[in-house]
């Protein structure tokens, strides 16, 4: 079940996915923040309106979060699952799955009102520019495509 080298192999892998997704979201949150100068979330919305590149990269990294098929942190959080459920222990399956998904909704939740929520600024700074993109492209490729090597690992 939880054999020594497989979980370090896996928390090798949660640190590793821990890192460039907090790097991304840290990131997105110094982009959002030199543009608008502030990072209260109750003065940010609507940026969808001045930003639309900055916005998509916020939903790659939403899905990244998520968890979905192909990510790193989907191969991590369903290893996880799998050993508790082999375990027994139903109780911390389910008290996963709810940090998991509730997680999940409050991370969106705040994401979608800086996006979608009625603007409140105008004449706002630039939207991405090419090293922005670039450094923003690295964290998303790093967060997803190492999935493929963790997927060959033995559950």
């Amino acid at each position: 079940l939880w054999r020594p080298g497989q979980s370090y192999t896996y928390i090798f892998t949660f640190c590793y996915a821990h890192a460039f997704l907090s790097g991304l979201m840290f990131y997105l949150v110094d982009l959002v923040y030199t543009r608008t100068k502030t990072r209260s979330i109750d003065m940010l919305s609507g940026l969808v309106v001045y930003f639309p590149n900055l916005i998509k990269v916020v939903w790659l990294m939403l899905f990244i979060f998520w968890g979905l098929p192909f990510t790193v942190k989907f191969s991590i959080e369903l290893w996880v699952l799998i050993n508790f459920v082999k375990t027994g222990s139903l109780f911390l399956f389910a008290l996963i799955i709810f940090i998991l998904a509730f997680a999940n909704i409050f991370v969106t939740k705040t994401w979608v009102h800086i996006a979608y929520g009625c603007p409140t600024k105008k004449n706002l700074a630039y939207d991405l520019n090419t090293w922005e993109s670039l450094f923003a492209g690295y964290l998303i490729f790093f967060s997803t495509i190492p999935a493929v090597v963790f997927t060959n690992l033995e559950l």
